[in-house]
């Protein structure tokens, strides 16, 4: 046996149901509208921080660039305190290429020479001094 709509009436149940609807609304949304405001603020803070920690920052440096690389400490050797950190001391790498997927540069020097490695971009400043 199918019930069909023309035996009930609705508007009964939606001027009951109605106010009941609104209150749970306004309920809810004071309730969880204070709560996502505080995740929001809570998360820009972390990507703030994150940000900040990471240094994720734009590269701003261009294929044919002067550049040097800082190099990788050993913390056992005692000396290497002593010397600066930046490679070449006084001179300069060029950009020979970029990978932007990777986050790393392949240097050349000023003859043509390929360095070995590949440098991540954070290891990575302008060179500052006379050309």
């Amino acid at each position: 046996m199918y019930l069909c709509r023309q035996n009930f009436n609705f508007n009964w149940g939606v001027l009951f149901t109605v106010p009941m609807v609104q209150s749970l609304q306004m309920i809810h949304d004071l309730n969880f509208g204070s709560a996502l405001q505080k995740i929001e603020k809570a998360q820009a803070k972390y990507k703030r921080d994150y940000d900040k920690r990471n240094q994720a920052k734009k590269f701003n440096l261009q294929i044919g660039d002067k550049v040097q690389y800082m190099k990788y400490r050993n913390k056992k050797t005692k000396h290497s305190l002593h010397f600066s950190s930046w490679c070449p001391l006084r001179s300069y790498y060029l950009i020979l290429s970029i990978n932007t997927k990777r986050h790393t540069v392949i240097l050349q020097t000023r003859t043509g020479n390929l360095l070995k490695k590949s440098h991540p971009f954070n290891r990575i400043r302008k060179y500052r001094g006379k050309s």
